[in-house]
């Protein structure tokens, strides 16, 4: 896992380095992802300005540009008062997900896997096995405030 800083586009600078609560609340979500993910995956941890504080290892390619307008479109649900647990899109390469992960972070799975298997995908249970992991992610973000 890596902690690399980086900032998505459009938005503004990188955060610094992450407290070790919240890197041990990534490092176990990104563990469980990889069970229930089937096929190599990315994770994101997005800031509701842009950055990106973490980005798990894994040689997977993430279309940015599709994370960003993923994430508006999460944002916009938060605004309008339907919020959203969680949202998926499924592609000819695989499969994104967002989750809500706080007030001001998003956690972005990017997943490479078999038009098939990306059809097969149950969003829903992969949102049931990493809600508590989210959770616990959220206190520890909220503690950044």
């Amino acid at each position: 896992l890596s902690s690399r800083a980086g900032t998505m586009s459009c938005f503004g600078p990188p955060r610094t380095r992450l407290p070790d609560a919240v890197s041990a609340d990534l490092e176990r979500i990104v563990e469980r992802v990889g069970e229930f993910y089937r096929g190599p995956t990315k994770c994101l941890l997005i800031s509701d300005f842009g950055e990106l504080p973490f980005e798990s290892d894994g040689d997977v390619g993430v279309d940015i540009k599709t994370v960003e307008n993923l994430c508006i479109l999460k944002r916009a649900s938060l605004t309008a008062g339907q919020p959203v647990p969680a949202m998926h899109l499924r592609t000819e390469n695989g499969v994104t997900s967002l989750y809500e992960a706080g007030d001001w972070h998003i956690f972005a799975v990017c997943c490479e896997m078999h038009p098939t298997s990306a059809e097969l995908f149950d969003g829903e249970a992969a949102e049931a096995s990493i809600r508590d992991d989210l959770r616990e992610l959220s206190a520890s973000l909220a503690t950044l405030a």
